[in-house]
């Protein structure tokens, strides 16, 4: 246990020293920046337009980071070989993954609280603005789906190269909404047996979209019941579980 929260530990220090979550930190800044000094909507027009904004630029880099960083771990520690000293120390390699899930869900909620702590900044001392206790749940939410995404990564990272890796999981996140959609949309237009392939597939592939609360952060709804935030917790606990379960198998017979 001691030598996965080790590897968690570097990962984080590692991906820190790297400029990618710098270079998107510069940029949702001048975003969130820009849209405090927008005034055609008005006081309680631009909190919104501010809160949509920061929510959009909250989840888009995050998500990118936790992509970016996690899609390059493997493939970089074996062209380095500094994968083989680790593995020759009493640490399996199904230990290995979840300390580099660990690492790399830590480093992309971390890079999610520093946007978000710029988007408080600009809301409560620039606009002068409120937000409720959605925003804390949206933000847990955020973190679950993050998870998942980190899971899903490493797990092709096992079997992809990083560029493949990394294009099929950004279309595949900020993708999934539009997929569903269409399922939806055409499942009972198309034969029986179509039909229930797409119903398969809908049901399958993890619907991301679940975790977003962001429009009810922006209209500053209520807070959600506990049940929901269990439930959305149960399933990303699944599709956490699933690909790192996957991830083992392969990485277990993979020659090194």
């Amino acid at each position: 246990m001691t030598a996965i929260f080790m590897i968690a530990k570097n990962t984080l220090v590692e991906s820190l020293r790297r400029r990618d979550i710098y270079v998107l930190a510069v940029i949702s800044f001048v975003l969130i920046g820009v849209s405090c000094f927008v005034t055609f909507w008005g006081a309680s027009g631009l909190q919104r337009f501010l809160t949509d904004v920061s929510m959009t630029v909250i989840g888009v880099c995050s998500t990118i980071i936790a992509i970016v960083v996690t899609a390059r771990q493997l493939p970089s520690e074996m062209e380095s070989r500094t994968l083989y000293p680790l593995l020759a120390k009493p640490l399996s390699r199904s230990g290995y993954l979840v300390g580099k899930f660990l690492g790399c869900w830590a480093i992309a909620v971390f890079s999610m609280l520093f946007f978000t702590a710029a988007f408080l900044f600009a809301l409560l001392v620039v606009v002068r603005g409120g937000v409720g206790f959605i925003l804390v749940q949206a933000l847990f939410a955020r973190a679950l789906m993050l998870g998942v995404v980190v899971s899903l990564t490493l797990l092709l990272s096992t079997f992809l190269t990083h560029s493949a890796n990394v294009t099929i999981m950004l279309l595949g996140s900020f993708g999934v909404r539009l997929v569903s959609s269409t399922i939806l949309l055409f499942v009972n237009k198309v034969e029986p047996f179509t039909a229930i392939t797409m119903k398969a597939f809908y049901y399958v592939i993890p619907h991301l979209e679940l975790f977003d609360l962001s429009r009810k952060v922006v209209h500053v709804w209520q807070p959600v019941p506990a049940w929901v935030l269990f439930g959305l917790s149960a399933y990303a606990a699944v599709y956490v579980i699933l690909p790192l379960t996957f991830a083992s198998l392969i990485f277990s017979r993979k020659s090194l």
